[in-house]
């Protein structure tokens, strides 16, 4: 159904999560359109949020029962606009998954970070990998 209307697809898909008007521009929005007009885009990303539902809790819950932790440090970042910082407690989650240092932040915008704060993860990633 996605491969009938890819545009009205990340459209609507877009709409519901930038929280920063302007930041998907129309130069942007037929990058995404042309790069997701094929069958493998759509099937990588429908198998991703299958995964993300799926086979990656099976495989989750294992590391957790085997006490496999993420050895190198981490930087989450997330939209302080989205809904991933209201549900979880983003940084305790990941320190939970990793015997490494976890640090990040809240940026100030919604789902999409690198378009809707390009400056911001820059400096994140700049700082981090340093």
């Amino acid at each position: 159904m996605i491969g009938l209307d890819p545009k009205f697809y990340l459209q609507h898909f877009f709409e519901a999560l930038n929280k920063t008007p302007g930041a998907i521009g129309p130069d942007e929005m037929n990058e995404y359109i042309r790069a997701f007009s094929n069958d493998p885009a759509i099937d990588a990303t429908c198998e991703d949020f299958r995964a993300a539902a799926d086979i990656d809790l099976e495989l989750n819950e294992a590391d957790d029962k085997a006490s496999r932790k993420i050895q190198c440090p981490l930087r989450a970042l997330w939209g302080a606009k989205g809904t991933v910082g209201p549900l979880w407690d983003v940084l305790a989650t990941w320190r939970e998954k990793s015997a490494a240092p976890v640090t990040g932040k809240a940026l100030d915008c919604g789902h999409f970070l690198q378009e809707e704060r390009p400056q911001d993860v820059i400096i994140e990633l700049l700082e981090f990998f340093g």
